[in-house]
């Protein structure tokens, strides 16, 4: 959106309040060095970048206390810009105030700074790789994606935040630990390392069966109570009679036993082979008792004639096996009674020991913590002596006796262990340790349980932030370095529309732009001399042509800049044509013309040649000059004079001195541009710092080549000549004292010469056109010479007309 005015007070050198009209159009301020052109920058870029902001600093102390005019209060400076729409940025220290699309507006000339000075062109050039890159950045219209990473590094430093917090929580729960902790055991560093810790140290107590911290607390809580209240002898006394006990137990079951009980089991199987029916036992001594009372030759009972000899023997054998039977299964019954008491004896013992180290769950399991088979025998009565023979021939006899063995110096061991854990543990004082130890870690394990879990979780989400954060940043960069090297062409463009190859006087070539991707991303610029590449420009460039490489970079970018929807397409250029020559400056406004029609541009320049040319070659620009300045009224603003009209202004009422001044501005205009109108050829000059003089006699001598191939004065121009011989002698007696001056060009001279030097530039420019009147087709074929719109032309004369010699009246 153009802007439409500029207002500006207390700012630098603008005291009260100047009014910059540009109505929506391109603008060109000319002025002398040091009379406003940098204040009215700087109150812009204040305005629309928020740059430059005048401060309360006392006037003349500081850097920062000369943005504001010196004899103003801090809150005095002010600039609004109006826009063509109606919108508004006005600002005030401290202050912005916007209407409609202001704020947008401000919002993308920050993002990409339209401004560019004198100063700023060789800090493109001395900036940094890193810090270059990131300016090439800031025109390429990656802000959303930086605002996503910014607001993703945001979170990132947030959880890491969080996660430093919890850190420090979880450091300050665990400080009381490791003061209580004994010396030989490390610091802990987190929840495992104080439960390991935890399980060590009841470890020395005697507390490290099931390695469970809750059990483990209950444990050493109820040692550290019991030693408090004395118990801890008589704990001693009972377990070194437990200790005694397991002694006398020990051995009960010798393997003797164990074969004897085999033996009986096999001789109760053998019986079993003998008498099929075991349980006929009282039958078969009844049929005996009767074939010994009545011996015969028939049955007792049922008169049938039998072997009464073979019978009563097969009888007495089977009743005498059965007798035996009996005896084995009475002593079997003895053995397994024997057996299965000891091992109830054996459970007593164990339960015991399990009260006295606080064990849970079945005693003899603490004894025999992977044999299910004798902690089921426990569960039998005694009166069920059935149920213990089959459980008992169910292991065998000797495994039984092993087990029971293994079972008691398992007792024996534990309970001598813990009597010694005792003994070792009679210290009450470390044990009041241990037990404020264990009921800290009874109260806070699931408060650190739950910090590290927050802080294990935050870890994870810190990792994948960082991931994506890396894959942004590459993808940025990638973005970033493609988008650049495209724009390289674009400056190679325009610096060969500024100085075009092939021209003997110009070894250098288009710069390069050379990016790399690592860290933040890296920009070099290269130039190109003789054909080689150049790593830095600086080696072999011109002052001019540095400026103009940087120039071309701040216009490529522009141009990408502005492809982007919310771009303002505004270009801020303050005198960046110091060290530029007049004739590549004037290509420079060729390429603004011709690329950046759709900008708005203020052109700021103290060159008045160049602020003609900018006039002449830029549609629609608007010229503004500052004719005068002081610390008290500020800059004097009024619409740009063209040097003609100064020069009529001064052969009206001026001395002979300010005719002769305002004579050679006109000439020096006039002459600059007309050599390029009128293809004047003048010995290559560094820097193309002419005199008026090596100029003026080779246009003189074109002008009259032409008049006299066309056989025309030229409108009156042929006239006017030889009145002007004197020019050069003119610019010459400038330098010298005004009486000196006058003595030589009296003042009615000098009109003479001014009054004839307007003639001819009235004879060969067009001020409707704005152009000369050129020969056509060329000068060297020349068969016309017009405007570009016919106001003014000369023809070749006629042979019949050649004795008049009169021109063509204008179109």
């Amino acid at each position: 959106m153009p802007i439409e005015s500029v207002s500006v007070r207390g700012v630098r050198g603008i005291r009260e309040t100047v009014h910059f009209g540009l109505g929506g159009q391109s603008l060109l301020i000319h002025g002398d060095n040091g009379t406003g052109k940098s204040s009215f920058e700087r109150a812009l870029r204040w305005a629309l970048v928020a740059e430059e902001e005048p401060t309360d600093d006392a006037a003349h102390t500081t850097a920062e206390s000369y943005r504001r005019h010196s004899e103003v209060d801090p809150a005095f400076p002010l600039v609004k810009v109006a826009f063509s729409d109606g919108s508004s940025i006005e600002v005030k220290p401290g202050e912005v105030i916007t209407k409609g699309n202001g704020e947008t507006l401000r919002a993308a000339c920050k993002l990409a700074s339209p401004f560019l000075r004198r100063s700023e062109l060789l800090d493109v050039l001395s900036f940094r790789p890193v810090d270059r890159f990131q300016y090439f950045e800031s025109f390429l219209g990656l802000q959303k994606i930086d605002s996503t990473i910014t607001g993703l590094a945001t979170l990132r430093s947030s959880t890491e935040g969080r996660r430093s917090q919890l850190a420090s929580s979880l450091a300050s729960a665990l400080e009381p630990f490791a003061a209580l902790l004994p010396r030989s055991h490390s610091r802990p560093t987190g929840g495992a390392d104080l439960e390991q810790s935890a399980i060590a140290w009841a470890g020395e107590f005697g507390f490290g069966d099931d390695g469970k911290p809750e059990q483990l607390a209950e444990k050493v809580i109820a040692a550290a109570e019991s030693a408090a209240r004395g118990d801890t002898s008589r704990q001693r006394a009972r377990l070194e009679q437990l200790l005694d006990d397991f002694g006398v137990t020990k051995g009960e079951l010798s393997p003797t036993t164990a074969t004897e009980l085999e033996s009986l089991i096999a001789e109760k199987s053998a019986i079993e082979q003998l008498a099929a029916d075991p349980h006929a036992a009282t039958l078969f001594d009844h049929a005996l008792d009767h074939f010994r009372r009545a011996p015969g030759e028939t049955c007792p009972v049922c008169g049938q004639t039998i072997d009464w000899k073979a019978t009563t023997l097969a009888l007495e054998q089977r009743v005498e096996a059965l007798s035996q039977y009996r005896s084995v299964i009475a002593a079997m019954r003895t053995s397994v009674t024997r057996f299965h008491c000891m091992l109830l004896e054996l459970e007593k013992l164990a339960t015991r020991l399990a009260n006295e180290v606080g064990h849970s769950g079945p005693p003899l399991s603490l004894l025999l913590p992977a044999n299910p088979d004798l902690l089921s025998l426990v569960a039998i009565p005694q009166s069920d002596i059935d149920r213990a023979t089959q459980g008992i021939l169910a292991i065998g006899p000797s495994r039984f006796a092993a087990l029971f063995d293994q079972a008691v110096a398992s007792g024996g061991q534990l309970t001598e262990f813990r009597l010694n854990q005792i003994q070792q543990a009679s210290d009450v004082a470390a044990l009041q340790t241990a037990s404020a130890f264990f009921k800290k870690l009874v109260d806070l394990r699931p408060q650190i349980h739950l910090v590290e879990s927050e802080i294990s979780a935050l870890t994870v989400e810190i990792n994948l932030q960082d991931k994506i954060l890396r894959a942004l940043r590459r993808s940025r960069q990638d973005v970033a370095a493609e988008t650049l090297t495209a724009i390289q062409d674009v400056v190679s463009e325009y610096y060969l529309a500024i100085h075009p190859r092939g021209t003997d006087d110009d070894e250098t070539g288009a710069p390069s732009i050379d990016v790399q991707r690592h860290g933040k991303g890296s920009a070099f610029v290269r130039g190109e001399f003789h054909g080689r590449q150049v790593k830095d420009p600086a080696w072999a460039y011109s002052d001019g042509h540095l400026d103009t490489v940087a120039i071309c970079i701040f216009l490529a970018l522009r141009t990408f800049r502005s492809q982007q929807p919310d771009d303002p397409k505004l270009m801020v250029l303050d005198d960046i044509v110091i060290s530029i020559d007049l004739g590549h400056a004037r290509r420079l406004i060729t390429l603004l013309k011709n690329s950046f029609q759709d900008h708005q541009i203020i052109i700021l320049t103290h060159n008045g040649l160049f602020a003609h040319w900018c006039k002449s070659l830029i549609p629609g620009l608007r010229k503004l000059q500052i004719k005068s300045w002081s610390l008290t009224s500020g800059p004097g603003i009024g619409d740009y004079p063209s040097a003609r009209e100064q020069i009529d202004a001064a052969l009206a009422n001026g001395t002979a001195k300010e005719i002769a001044v305002r004579l050679m501005e006109m000439l020096d205009e006039w002459t600059a541009e007309g050599r390029y109108a009128f293809a004047v050829a003048v010995p290559a000059k560094v820097g193309e710092q002419y005199t008026l003089t090596e100029i003026w006699e080779p246009m003189i001598k074109a002008i009259k080549g032409m008049s006299k191939s066309l056989d025309s004065d030229l409108g009156g121009a042929m006239g006017t000549l030889e009145t002007l011989v004197d020019v050069p002698a003119v610019r010459n007696l400038l330098g010298a004292h005004e009486n000196e001056f006058a003595k030589e060009f009296p003042r009615n001279t000098m009109v003479e010469i001014g009054t004839a030097a307007c003639r001819l530039v009235d004879a060969l420019y067009c001020s409707e056109c704005r152009s000369f009147v050129l020969p056509t087709p060329s000068r060297t074929s020349i068969v016309m010479m017009h405007c570009p719109n016919h106001h003014k032309q000369y023809v070749k004369s006629p042979p019949a007309a050649k004795a008049s010699k009169q021109s063509v009246a204008p179109a």
